[in-house]
């Protein structure tokens, strides 16, 4: 592979041969659908990943990455919409969003400052969540996550 996958937390990896997954493909459909979904999906957050990078400046970078993990989050039942646990330091967060560290401890405050999210150990408390959002020109659409209507969250501005 050309990249590495690592984890937070703990966690169980399992590896399935080819011959396996061409089996349970064959004989289960709806999974190689989901599967292929999981692809397209990956392959969106990537696509959402690079405008980030090459389009905002380092504060967007960061309000576009908490706003995602925020709505992935919400997803998983793991945040309440504004407040979710993220066990990560201003290092990961750089390293996530192409700037220093230092940088990162400058943007945070800023969101801070603009009263938009503060990071504070591992706690992230967003204080306005479309103000966020358009702060990181983030559109949930690309994530096909519904939302409680069972329609699929895309009503958020990008810019």
């Amino acid at each position: 592979m050309d990249h590495d996958v690592a984890s937070l937390t703990a966690a169980t990896i399992a590896v399935i041969p080819h011959k396996a997954l061409d089996e349970i493909n064959a004989a289960m459909p709806e999974l190689t659908r989901k599967l292929w979904f999981s692809t397209l999906l990956d392959a969106a957050m990537h696509r959402a990943w690079l405008f980030r990078l090459g389009r905002l400046d380092a504060v967007g970078r960061v309000a576009h990455f908490l706003s995602e993990t925020n709505v992935r989050l919400v997803s998983a039942g793991l945040s309440d919409g504004n407040r979710f646990v993220l066990g990560i330091t201003q290092a990961d967060i750089s390293e996530i969003c192409g700037i220093t560290s230092v940088h990162a401890n400058r943007v945070l405050r800023q969101l801070r400052e603009e009263r938009l999210c503060i990071f504070r150990s591992s706690l992230v408390e967003i204080l306005d969540v479309e103000g966020l959002a358009r702060r990181g020109q983030f559109n949930p659409g690309y994530l096909y996550i519904e939302n409680k209507s069972g329609r699929t969250d895309i009503e958020r501005p990008t810019s």
